[in-house]
């Protein structure tokens, strides 16, 4: 499964060698990069589209249409951002390419190796995906996982974004910077369709009620978890950069109508792109 995800649209995770020596080579980030293609040359964008078959996320009811679930808008939305991010230069992995990456719990590998098949096998191979991609291709991955919200408060609408709680104190304070700008993009977003969904903040992990797993030697990402790749000591947050984006509330009439649709999902998409280009610019000037 590692092999086939990283190897989709032609993207390998390099020579072969055994995972011991994988996880022995150090880590080490990529200096500050000072041009944009110093910048492409050295992150790898790793669109993580949230859900599977085995947990299709919350259903989408459209005021007109079709109902659909959560897993097929954020392969959609996946799928327009990263026909942008290539056209822009951006090297690209998705964590899966289709929604049938684990079709059901039993069907699931023990990622966490603790002897069962749950929900924490798949957000598992996810974190253990991109920490190797880091290892392995010397870039520094920046995950972006794409969900789509929901609530029976009927009030809590617009988009809500997450950054890790603990890890590398400069991959999480890079991972703040381009959680803002996801908020604010999608924010002005919703706002430019005439749609009142305000932002509803930029959360890191531990206000988010899952302090208690942080402890326990997890690190989390808004409401996912995951443990140090086997053989790593490091947390995943360690070695790349992460955000969670909550779009918008499935639960609310005038946003599910926006993010049940293709069209929908290309045009959030385009509000993820403007947000990543304002943080690549906010990088370079780090430097």
């Amino acid at each position: 499964n590692l092999g086939y995800a990283a190897a989709q649209r032609g993207r390998g995770l390099g020579p072969h060698v055994s995972a011991e020596a994988a996880n022995a080579a150090p880590v080490t980030a990529p200096p500050p990069a000072g041009t944009l293609a110093e910048f492409q040359s050295r992150y790898l964008i790793v669109l993580d589209p949230g859900h599977t078959r085995a947990d299709n996320g919350t259903p989408i009811y459209p005021p007109i249409g079709r109902p659909v679930l959560e897993r097929w808008a954020v392969l959609e939305r996946a799928y327009a951002w990263e026909a942008l991010l290539k056209r822009s230069g951006w090297t690209t992995v998705r964590t899966h390419d289709d929604d049938s990456l684990f079709d059901e719990y039993t069907r699931t590998p023990d990622t966490v190796n603790d002897g069962k098949t749950s929900r924490r096998d798949d957000l598992q191979y996810r974190a253990n995906l991109v920490t190797y991609l880091g290892i392995r291709s010397g870039r520094t991955p920046v995950l972006i996982s794409l969900h789509v919200d929901s609530n029976a408060n009927p009030t809590i609408v617009g988009p809500l974004t997450f950054y890790p709680a603990h890890g590398d104190e400069t991959l999480i304070a890079q991972g703040k910077q381009l959680a803002e700008e996801m908020h604010n993009a999608l924010a002005d977003f919703w706002a430019g369709l005439s749609i009142e969904a305000p932002g509803r903040g930029v959360l890191h992990a531990d206000t988010y009620a899952w302090d208690r797993m942080a402890e326990a030697g997890y690190t989390t990402i808004g409401n996912r978890f995951s443990l140090p790749a086997p053989g790593l000591d490091l947390l995943p947050t360690d070695v790349y950069i992460a955000v969670l984006i909550e779009a918008g509330i499935a639960t609310h009439p005038e946003e599910a109508q926006i993010l049940a649709t293709s069209e929908g999902n290309t045009a959030l998409a385009q509000a993820h792109h403007l947000a990543f280009t304002r943080w690549v610019e906010w990088m370079l000037e780090q430097r």
